[in-house]
């Protein structure tokens, strides 16, 4: 079901397919130093999200891109549960993993918790 989901995302959105096929393009290395591996992507395709200006007051005036009322119209989900969608991307970021992301479909808070600590 995912892979047709993907593969008719793909003929119906030229912006996810155009991510996808730069892909392609995009070099990896991997580092390894005090027992840590670190993999470094370089995806010029990407500039535009990468580039955003990412200051608190910048994030707050723009419309969230993953509420549905903001997404491009081309931009389908499949719902899996209440609260999750599987999205193709237009801007992949790896080759080698899910090639489209779990969202939440309605915005709420996040909370980053410290490695081993849930958080709780």
């Amino acid at each position: 079901m995912i892979d047709d989901f993907w593969q008719m995302q793909m003929r119906q959105w030229p912006m996810a397919a155009a991510g996808n096929a730069a892909l392609g393009r995009m070099r990896t290395r991997r580092l390894a130093f005090d027992g840590f591996e670190v993999r470094l992507q370089f995806n010029p395709a990407r500039i535009r999200s990468t580039a955003a200006d990412v200051r608190a007051q910048a994030i707050a005036s723009r419309p969230c891109f993953l509420c549905a009322a903001h997404r491009p119209a081309e931009q389908l989900a499949v719902f899996f549960n209440a609260l999750r969608a599987q999205m193709a991307q237009p801007h992949q970021m790896q080759v080698d993993g899910p090639r489209a992301e779990l969202t939440a479909s309605r915005r709420m808070q996040q909370r980053f918790a410290a490695p081993g600590n849930d958080g709780t």
